[in-house]
Order: structure tokens, then C-alpha cells, then sequence
């Protein structure tokens, strides 16, 4: 695993957002710590104890995916994963450069049950509030996982703070 960030930058809104981006080989042992930096980024980034879990779950299916279907196992490959800490959110990409996946756009951006084996696909979708899928110009797949801040109860970065009571 390859650490490359975090670098602060500016948003299209003009807010601060913190980045966090790191390398990681696509060796299945390397779930457990994609699973303890999800957390930690979690944490960080102010989502809740469900939230967390939520984002584990979607982040873990996706790699999974990348490393099984895209790298066929093949530990030489890696993948990276572009965490943007925002003021109400965090988006998570992971990119990879395996063959595109072909998704029937409306069954992948949709998809919130099972179809054809994609339970994994539902899980992602069932974890975040929105899923993007794209093959970017240099010709890698990119997902955009996206979870909101919200309930009664969220962390900052500071600590607990009580919100809408």
C-alpha cells in the first residue's frame, strides 16, 4: 500500500476539502486494511458508528470486485482509492485499470436488487446515497461512492457534536 495525500484543496463551492489518496496491491489480504482505513477515514470525516459500517460494506464489495473480477486475482495490479473529506459528505473513488466494465447503465446505477448474481452491486448500492460508475479518458473504470452526514448525532473533527435534536 501506497500513501499519496492528504492535500487539502478548494471545492467548486469554494470549501476546504481534505484528500486522501492511497495505493493499494490487489492481493486479497489487503481487505483488512482497505477495512481498517475505511474506518479510520470514516471516523474522520464526521459519519456515524452505521455509517461506517455502511461505508466498510460498499468499499469492501467494490474492491472485491476489482480484485476477482477485474485483476482475476492477479496480485501485481493495484488499485487506488481518492477520499475527499467535505463539509457534508465524504466521496470515495477507487480506480482501477482492469478491462471496463460493461454495466447496463440503468442495472448497475439502479440496481438495488439482485440481478444475475450482482448481490454485491446491491450491497454497494444499499450502503451509500449515490453510486457512480464511469471509464475515464486515460481509459480506467472509475466508482464514486458518496455518504452523507446526517442523523441526530454526528462527528466532527473535533469530536461529537450534537445536531437537530
Amino acid at each position: 500500500m501506497e500513501k499519496v495525500g492528504p492535500e487539502n484543496k478548494t471545492s467548486a463551492n469554494g470549501r476546504k476539502r481534505e484528500v486522501i489518496e492511497i495505493k493499494v496491491s490487489s492481493h486479497p489480504k489487503m481487505m483488512r486494511v482497505l477495512r481498517a482505513v475505511s474506518e479510520e477515514i470514516g471516523n474522520l470525516a464526521g459519519l456515524n458508528d452505521e455509517q461506517v459500517v455502511h461505508l466498510q460494506i460498499a468499499i469492501d464489495e467494490a474492491a472485491t470486485n476489482i480484485i476477482r473480477h477485474g485483476y482475476k486475482f492477479d496480485s501485481a495490479k493495484d488499485f487506488k482509492l481518492i477520499f475527499n473529506l467535505m463539509d457534508d459528505r465524504l466521496e470515495v473513488l477507487l480506480e482501477d485499470n482492469a478491462s471496463p466494465f460493461h454495466p447496463k447503465s440503468s442495472d448497475f446505477l439502479s440496481s438495488v436488487e439482485p440481478t444475475g448474481g450482482g448481490l454485491g452491486v446491491t450491497l454497494i448500492h444499499r450502503a451509500v446515497d449515490e453510486v457512480d460508475y464511469c471509464v475515464t479518458r486515460s481509459g480506467s473504470n472509475q466508482l464514486r461512492l458518496v455518504k452523507y452526514l446526517t442523523g441526530k448525532e454526528v462527528r466532527n473533527r473535533e469530536g461529537i457534536v450534537e445536531t437537530g435534536k
